[in-house]
């Protein structure tokens, strides 16, 4: 679904076979961006890496004060699909803050994110140097490269080590197992693995660290903060 009907009647069905898994489901309130929701974008075909979508839950009231994976979807799906159903999750979570990783979506004619730019407004956007017109420009979306991925990866060895982050998904533990340095330098999943899961993971806690604090209201009290949407 597309458009504004992507947003329509949001709700999940539990199915055993989905894509979807959910641990915990979002909480009214009124603080802005308690969760973060981050994709990594992959490929169509079976034989492609996956797309991963997470969901963070910046102000867990299980363990207070650390992250927790909250949800995560992980398929096969066409890069515009997947923006417009990223785009209803983060709806479906009080309207989180969506982080897009854009490298294989700003080369495109249209870019699928701006896309959704009128129809979902809370979208994570980058300063970026233009070298061509010499200015700084915003767009929209996380850019993984030769800067931000070490600072990201740095991010989540901390968090891991540190005991930082919950985890839920039994598929991110076995990333993190198969995840190396390279002698150049370089970060990758070892031959026949994949990263999808655990570059979600270090972009949201990266992306985390520079929010500003979830913060409540007196309204906010934990009654009415445990009814589920």
């Amino acid at each position: 679904m597309t458009g504004w009907g992507a947003f329509d009647d949001l709700h999940f069905v539990a199915d055993g076979n989905g894509d979807l898994e959910i641990w915990e489901r979002p909480y009214r309130s009124s603080a802005r961006n308690r969760y973060l929701v981050v994709v990594d974008v992959g490929g169509r075909t079976q034989a492609s890496d996956f797309s991963v979508i997470a969901v963070f839950d910046r102000a867990c009231q299980s363990v207070p004060g650390r992250l927790a994976v909250v949800a995560q979807w992980r398929g096969h799906i066409d890069k515009d699909l997947l923006v417009w159903k990223s785009a209803a999750i983060a709806r479906y979570y009080d309207n989180a803050l969506l982080v897009i990783e854009s490298n294989s979506l700003d080369h495109d004619d249209v870019a699928p994110i701006e896309i959704i730019v009128d129809y979902y407004a809370n979208l994570y956007q980058r300063i970026d140097y233009s070298r061509s017109t010499e200015t700084l420009d915003t767009r929209y979306g996380f850019h993984t490269n030769r800067e931000t991925k070490p600072k990201a990866i740095a991010a989540l060895v901390a968090a891991v080590r540190d005991h930082a982050y919950i985890e839920r998904s039994h598929l991110a533990c076995n990333e993190f197992a198969t995840y190396e340095q390279r002698p150049d330098g370089r970060y990758e999943a070892k031959k026949g693995h994949h990263d999808d899961i655990l570059m979600t993971r270090a972009i949201g806690i990266f992306v985390n660290i520079g929010l500003q604090p979830v913060i409540f209201t007196p309204n906010d009290t934990l009654k009415n903060m445990k009814v589920y949407y």
